[in-house]
């Protein structure tokens, strides 16, 4: 047998499946505020669809990834990358394109798991996802009429949000079939930290602005 685990294996729920969405009740501590995000469904977001979406949020900059964190092998934010965020961010056209991929696209969707939610339901009865999604949109285009920064927090924290969803799968299939065993569970509560970190900044954001 060899030593590898195969691309659906990746997505397997060994480590309490639905644990850590239901332990968020709400974001930062405060009830009116939507989820902007649910840390089980946007583990499972395909590696070259959050590459995709990158891109998006970046004007077309990647990363150059090369610190690693001591724990396993997620990186840290690199300067690379903080440099190609400053320079969308001042650029107001592709800051206008990167939120409205946000607040009208498909982006905040994949976050929730919508595709797969809404198979075979009547397009008159939204799913729960849908709901969610839908909600976390309007928080967003209501808190950015209020305050500009919250645009930049939004656009930063889908753009780590998607960098973390790439690395947690790189690091899953470079684990063998022992090695998956042992620290799966462990590479996913990192990865579900690392979400929480990415958002932390935009709640603030959004309470404030609310």
């Amino acid at each position: 047998m060899a030593d590898s685990i195969s691309s659906y294996d990746i997505n397997t729920p060994l480590c309490s499946p639905g644990r850590v969405s239901d332990d968020i009740g709400s974001v930062g501590g405060n009830s009116k505020l939507p989820r902007f995000y649910d840390p089980d469904a946007t583990l499972e977001v395909k590696p070259e669809i959050a590459h995709g979406f990158l891109v998006l949020l970046t004007n077309g900059a990647i990363a150059t990834r090369k610190k690693k964190s001591k724990k396993t092998k997620f990186m840290e934010s690199d300067s690379a990358f903080g440099e190609s965020l400053l320079q969308l961010l001042e650029d107001e056209e592709q800051i206008s394109l990167a939120f409205l991929a946000l607040t009208d696209g498909n982006i905040v969707d994949a976050c929730f798991g919508i595709q797969k939610h809404v198979q075979g339901r009547p397009k008159n009865q939204p799913s729960p996802a849908e709901n969610e999604a839908r909600s976390c949109k309007e928080a967003l285009r209501d808190a950015a009429d209020m305050s500009d920064i919250v645009r930049f927090r939004a656009i930063e924290a889908y753009r780590d949000c998607f960098r973390v969803v790439i690395e947690y799968n790189e690091i899953l299939r470079s684990l063998g079939m022992a090695s998956w065993c042992l620290k799966h569970c462990s590479v996913r509560t990192e990865a579900t930290e690392r979400l929480e970190e990415a958002f932390k900044i935009l709640e603030e954001a959004v309470t404030m602005a609310s």
